[in-house]
Formats: structure tokens, sequence, C-alpha cells
């Protein structure tokens, strides 16, 4: 049994080292077989939910591009030369006689200056600053390696069949920048996801107003996840309903959540009554994770963190910032070394008023999951307000004096947060994510936005009436067939334009059947 669950782990993290299976069982004598099975469940969810079995494989050569002008990018030259490893084809350039690089690991084509022909390199070292090149898997700065040797350890792992796999999953139906109009600066109007992007692993074509995934550039360090307000951007093996089965594995246990990678590191600590979550990528956890994880467990959360991540930071004080504004107390202690998170876990506790299950759907948007979960913790209180870390929450102000009712806003909301009612505009602030896109698709100026905040109040997640008005009935028959603002708009524009003509401007008070009947006089 344990055999099959070493192998899905090792897969699963794309760990080729026999040694893993070591620390793992090791790690594993701490638990008793009851958790030890929460553990191994844990990991089998992860497998259903991954495709980790159809990897893509590459073909990398030992050929290596220096580029700088310094002496130690001549001596990194010759220190490649001297591999024993691999007989590594290598050649220092300037970077004055670069014309183009284009490519990716494995094959960078390089044009330079006065050649007619290219160079072909499969991967790049650099000795200077360039945030355009470093984005490429295959081209490594030098100045974020401590040694030749350590950067030498990198180029040779790549060398040969070179496999990976989409660590990312799309969802463009959710998503609130696939194919929406550009903003005033042509750009879209959330695209956090390649904006966090430290490689080439989320893009943007502004051009076509679509995103572009890259498998090979991904590093997986859950930057895309973490921000994607709508829940278009998944981890592999560690989407939304994965960590939701996960979570409910922990209801009465104090979850420690854990780097796979950090497992060698935390054997000799106690971790008393708490249990591991061990996840591929902590830092993918934002707050609609976290407060699943928090109420799925009714205890509090310890969370290991040692990259100090800031934005995983925003997403963990939001959430404590929640908590003891209703319950007057932490929900999730963030550690970020050995000895916060010993001192964490013996703080952390199970609590019982925290506990709350909600059965999400599949097409449910993650901040439709996140309004269902915050509607438990305020009920029918009134805790104020507190202040969110982005401009990923808000709420949509309208002015009823010029909204028409014309309905663009709700057609430009891909998240239900503006809808339509009896002849009234709603909205559910608990289910905007702030992304403005209605602001610019109201012809009559009439909506803003209050971002940056969370109100904890029951109205927070009611849809209410932004704007009304009166139904107008057709003069020849009497139906209701329009809003009354928006036929008194129309009359304004065209009524100059028909003149004194009394039966093309009587059409204009008519319904689409009498409005025929009217202008050919049956």
């Amino acid at each position: 049994m344990w055999d099959f669950f070493f192998i899905k782990i090792s897969e699963l993290t794309m760990v080729k080292d026999a040694s893993y299976e070591n620390v793992l069982n090791a790690f594993l004598q701490n638990f008793d077989s009851t958790k030890q099975e929460i553990l191994k469940e844990s990991v089998e969810i992860a497998q259903d939910y991954s495709d980790f079995l159809h990897f893509y494989t590459l073909d990398v050569k030992p050929s290596v591009l220096v580029l700088g002008k310094s002496d130690e990018a001549k001596d990194f030259l010759d220190f490649i030369k001297t591999s024993k490893k691999h007989s590594y084809e290598a050649k220092l350039l300037l970077p004055q006689d670069i014309v183009a690089i284009n490519g990716h690991l494995g094959d960078f084509e390089v044009k330079l200056k006065d050649e007619a022909e290219s160079y072909h390199f499969a991967q790049i070292v650099l000795f200077y600053e360039d945030e355009h090149l470093q984005r490429f898997m295959g081209c490594e700065n030098a100045g974020d390696y401590e040694s030749a040797e350590a950067l030498m350890e990198v180029l040779d792992s790549r060398i040969g069949d070179y496999q990976y796999h989409n660590i990312i999953h799309y969802d463009s139906h959710k998503c609130q920048y696939h194919q929406r109009r550009p903003d005033k600066n042509g750009q879209g109007y959330c695209h956090q996801c390649a904006d966090v992007c430290p490689t080439f692993g989320v893009t943007k074509d502004d051009s076509l107003m679509e995103l572009q995934f890259s498998a090979l550039d991904c590093i997986s360090c859950g930057a895309c996840v973490m921000v994607c307000p709508s829940g278009s951007v998944q981890r592999d093996g560690y989407t939304k309903e994965s960590l939701y089965k996960i979570a409910k594995l922990y209801k009465g246990i104090v979850p420690v959540v854990l780097a796979q990678a950090d497992l060698v590191l935390v054997d000799g600590i106690d971790f008393k009554e708490s249990l591991p979550l061990i996840l591929a990528q902590p830092r993918m956890l934002n707050e609609v994770y976290l407060l699943s994880l928090i109420q799925e467990s009714g205890a509090q959360v310890v969370l290991f963190d040692r990259s100090g991540d800031m934005r995983l930071k925003e997403s963990v004080d939001l959430i404590n910032a929640i908590f003891n504004q209703v319950y007057q107390k932490q929900a999730i202690f963030l550690a970020n070394d050995i000895q916060e998170l010993q001192s964490c876990i013996l703080q952390a506790t199970i609590q019982n008023n925290f506990y709350y299950t909600y059965y999400q759907q599949h097409t449910e948007a993650l901040r439709q999951i996140f309004s269902e979960r915050l509607k438990f913790v305020v009920l029918d209180g009134d805790f104020g307000e507190v202040v969110s870390g982005g401009n990923t929450y808000g709420e949509v102000l309208v002015d009823k004096e010029k909204c028409t009712l014309c309905m663009g806003c709700v057609g430009a909301c891909n998240v239900q947060s503006l809808s339509a009612g009896d002849f009234s505009l709603l909205h559910n602030p608990s289910l905007c994510t702030a992304c403005g896109y209605c602001v610019d698709s109201c012809p009559e100026n009439a909506i803003s936005v209050d971002f940056g905040k969370i109100v904890l109040k029951s109205r927070w997640f009611e849809a209410s009436v932004m704007a009304s008005d009166s139904g107008f009935r057709c003069v020849e028959c009497g139906k209701v067939f329009a809003n009354t603002k928006a036929v008194e708009k129309i009359k304004n524009i065209m009524t100059p334009i028909f003149g004194n003509d009394a039966t093309r401007l009587r059409t204009l008070e008519c319904c689409e059947t009498c409005k025929v009947k009217v202008m050919f006089g049956v």
C-alpha cells in the first residue's frame, strides 16, 4: 500500500530522487494510523485532479551562451569547458552585439549585428541584468547563485530529455480579461496573473485580449493562482474542488500547511494534536482557500511559508482582520521559520464556532464561494468594515438620476454581481471583483466603484436595488414595453431629427408591434 502511495507523491511533485520516499516514510511515522490515512487520502485526491501522467519531453543539448563582458563571465566560460558531466558547447558574447534573442529552453536563436546567420543555444547564462531574458526558462542570471558549481548543477539538470507538464489550468469562461474590450490604456481590466508572473508562464496579448500560458516557462510559484479573483487560473492537482475535499478531511483537526519541499526541515517539530496538510505550493492559497480550510476544519490554521511572500501575508491579514472583528480571535498563524512554526503549533486550537461546511458547486466562481462562506461568519451581525490589501474587493455605486436601466453594466459583469430586476438594477457587492468593466461600459457615466473594502454586514451579501424606474406603456395598446427613462432618452435624441413629423414622433412611444402599425397607417 505504501509503495503505491510513495509513487503517487513522487510523480505528483515531479521528484525523482528516491531519498524523498525515505523522508516521507520517516515523517509519517510521527503520526498514528488514522492520521496517516488522512495524509494518504489527501494525496490521492490531489492525484485525481491532476494530469501529471501527461508529460511533455524536450531534448536539451549541452550548449550554453554566456552573455557578459566581465572577468566573471570569462571565468565561467572556462569553467563550463572543464565540466566532467557533459561536454558543453559554449560561447561568450557581448550584450551590445546582440540584435535579438528568440525561442525557448532547448533552442534559443541568437541574432548578431553584421552577421547573416544565427546562433542556436540550449541555455543562456547572464552576467548582467536583463529583466526580459530572465523570464525565460533556461536563461539564468549568474548573480542569483552562490557559486559556479551551484549554477552548473541547474544547467546540468536540464540536459537530455527535459520533462514538464501543464501545472496551470485555465478556464477562459470565468476570466475577466479574455476577449473583453480594452480599457482606456489599451489593456484589459484584470490581468493580475500576467502581472505577477516572474517568467513567461503567463503573458497577455492586448491585441487579441487573450492570455497565453507556457507550461515550459512556468516555475510553479503559485502567484497567478493566488491573485485570480474568479478562479479562472488554478493549479494542477490543487483546484478549488480538490482543496475543498482535502479541507473536509481535517474536520476537528488543526491543519499545519506545509510545502512538500519543506518536509525535510520539520522532522524535529512536535505537531501535538495537529496534522500537516502537505501542498505542492502553499503560496497559491488566497483568502478563499484559507477561509475554506478554517471553516471545514473548525480550527485555527498554521501556515508555514519560508519565503515571506507578501501576497500570501495580505490574504492572511485579511482573514485575520475579519475574524478578529467578528470572533475576537486569530484564525491563521503564519510562520516564516522553524522556531515560529513550533510556537504557532502550540498556540493553534480547535474552534468549534469556526466550523461551517459549504457544498460548493463546480460551476461556482471563487468569489461566490467566498461570499457564501463569509456570510456564515457575519450572519445578522454588524461588524463594521475591513480594508482589503488590493483592489479586488469593492462596491459599485450608481447615480440613480443618470441611470436609464439600459443594463449594459449587467451584460458586462461576468460574476453576477450586477443583475436586472423588475425595472431595477440590482447589485450584490459580495460577488464584485472591482474590475471596473461596468464603469466604462456605462454610456451615462453613472457608475463608480468604491475600492478596497469588505463590509461585514448582512446587506453586503444581498442584491440591493441601485436604480429603478416605472414601466412605460405603449400609447396605442397600453402594453408596458420599456422603462420610462429609456423612452425619454430616445425621445430627447430623436425629436430634433424627426422635427414636426407627428407620426414618427408617436412611434417613439409605441411598442414594437404598434410601431409598425403607426408607421404604415394600419
